[in-house]
């Protein structure tokens, strides 16, 4: 293997990066990678096609030492990290936005293993961008495995919801949640049709082995609305699936219940004292806490609150030229588990939360959409989970708090 460098090496490793520091850059592939070394803006040195095997690591290990390491934020970067931090390496990601960036700037958007091994380091380099610490990968995979388990169960529930209507309209009416414990005990043993065919008595026996409390009243209810409803073609295969949805949303459920349990576990082990600030926000759930700190991690690695505004994503992305000026939309180029996390709680904390609260009626007061509105409380809550874990201090409401 050919010698890195032949240029003087500083034996000091900063946590901050100083002028003249050597700089590693890994380009990391599934099955190889890149190394560059680069000083004072300059390659000084490339090694490629290295295999990504703890081998050619430790090889590389008395020369790593002497700077740090960046590696640019992808998955088949992340075994690489972990494993050069195993090695007492410092090591850091830089935002792969920024590498493309420069990339396009310094190397007329030309792409190969060199350039952009060479890109990731400029950007610390050239840019003074000091590369973060990762964050918990594990802590991320339980986060956004569990975001994927609530996606596939509400797509489950809009299938369920659409068969529904068309085997009876009215059937969503007979529950005030058409997926209560109730309507899912009937719907495992009669279809809509079904109970429109009984007598009243026979309709308030179901009712009533489904839910004890139901009564007549509920019953002639439950028929006038059946009998009233207009019924599609789906015939028994249609009902097949349905039953198989619903055993979908009861397996899905149990899974999503589970994986929260451990998630919460593993956050309350190493995140203790910042779960319980969170919780202490008016509308955060422990579940809700969790998945925010699995995805911020330690919120010292960002400096400023616009910082982890710009990694969830919600930062406005401007278009203005002169007197015209574009529309206002989200960036969207941070965490998308962090940002759905925050805006699905900001809809709960917009009754109980003042702070979040007085956002929403102000977006309302100017006249903007809902959804606009909740974008915006979404923001306002994570600068108060910010100042909450930054101050390490139990929320209080302001005193100059505008009214809303």
């Amino acid at each position: 293997m050919e010698s890195c460098i032949n240029t003087p090496i500083n034996n000091k490793a900063t946590s901050t990066l100083e002028v003249g520091s050597l700089i590693f850059s890994f380009d990391s592939h599934l099955d190889d990678f890149t190394l560059c070394v680069v000083k004072h803006g300059e390659v000084v040195s490339t090694i490629k096609n290295l295999p990504a095997s703890r081998k050619a690591l430790k090889a590389q290990a008395s020369l790593l030492q002497n700077g740090v390491a960046v590696v640019e934020g992808s998955s088949t970067a992340h075994p690489l990290l972990w494993e050069l931090k195993r090695l007492n390496v410092e090591v850091g990601m830089v935002n792969p936005l920024k590498v493309r960036n420069l990339r396009r700037g310094f190397f007329k958007d030309c792409k190969n293993d060199r350039i952009d091994a060479a890109a990731s380091a400029m950007v610390v380099d050239r840019m003074r961008e000091n590369p973060r610490e990762p964050g918990d990968t594990e802590l991320r995979i339980l986060a956004r495995h569990l975001q994927s388990l609530t996606k596939r169960l509400t797509q489950v529930k809009l299938k369920a919801w659409w068969l529904l209507y068309n085997l009876n309209t009215n059937y969503r009416k007979c529950f005030d949640d058409l997926f209560c414990k109730a309507s899912r005990i009937l719907l495992e043993q009669y279809t809509p049709q079904d109970l429109e065919e009984m007598s009243l008595e026979e309709l308030e026996e179901a009712l009533r082995s489904a839910y004890p409390r139901y009564d007549s009243e509920k019953a002639r209810l439950v028929k006038g609305l059946l009998e009233d409803g207009l019924r599609g073609n789906v015939g028994q295969g249609g009902v097949m699936v349905l039953r198989d949805l619903l055993r979908e949303l009861r397996d899905l459920e149990r899974r999503i219940e589970e994986t929260e349990k451990y998630l919460v576990r593993l956050v309350e082990e190493r995140f203790g004292e910042s779960l319980k600030l969170l919780q202490t926000i008016p509308g955060v759930s422990a579940e809700q806490a969790a998945v925010i700190l699995a995805e911020l991690g330690d919120v010292n690695r960002f400096p400023t609150v616009d910082k982890v505004v710009a990694f969830a994503g919600l930062d406005p992305k401007v278009r203005e030229s002169g007197k015209w000026k574009g529309k206002r939309k989200l960036s969207k180029k941070g965490s998308p588990t962090l940002r759905t996390v925050l805006y699905r709680t900001a809809m709960g904390c917009r009754f109980k939360n003042p702070v979040v609260n007085a956002e929403y009626e102000r977006m309302r007061s100017e006249g903007r959409s809902y959804k606009e509105a909740l974008v915006s409380s979404s923001r306002k809550l994570l600068k108060v989970v910010y100042a909450v874990l930054r101050d390490k201090k139990p929320f209080y409401v302001p005193e100059n708090l505008p009214d809303p």
